[in-house]
């Protein structure tokens, strides 16, 4: 089981209290639910997305560089992600080829979390 979260996740400062209180619940969900499935075959983990270019976030960019060029800067990759690259990371966490990584969160966000800042 792959859950979809986000950087705040992972760290403090990305959102409103309540997105960020979520999302650390989300951890707990994770690893809660890994100590009490593993045994039985079934890994849980997350992907943390940074800033990734979606149809929901795409009125951010086109609105101009307010939104994108910090982005750009925050981010140690110089942009902000593609949805087919969460996408591969959940797959590969789904996949065979990650059979004994469970109870985690994986940042997919281009090293934000990583240098943790965001401008």
């Amino acid at each position: 089981m792959v859950l979809n979260s986000g950087v705040g996740e992972l760290v403090g400062g990305f959102g409103d209290g309540g997105q960020q209180a979520a999302k650390h619940g989300l951890t707990g969900l994770v690893k809660a639910a890994t100590g009490d499935c593993a045994r039985q075959g079934i890994r849980v983990n997350a992907v943390a997305p940074g800033v990734v270019r979606t149809p929901g976030s795409e009125p951010y960019f086109e609105a101009g560089p307010e939104f994108a060029a910090p982005v750009a800067r925050s981010t140690p990759l110089g942009r902000p992600g593609r949805a087919a690259e969460v996408a591969e990371a959940a797959a590969w966490l789904l996949s065979d080829r990650a059979s004994y990584v469970a109870g985690v969160a994986l940042p997919v966000d281009g090293g934000i979390t990583a240098v943790r800042r965001f401008d």
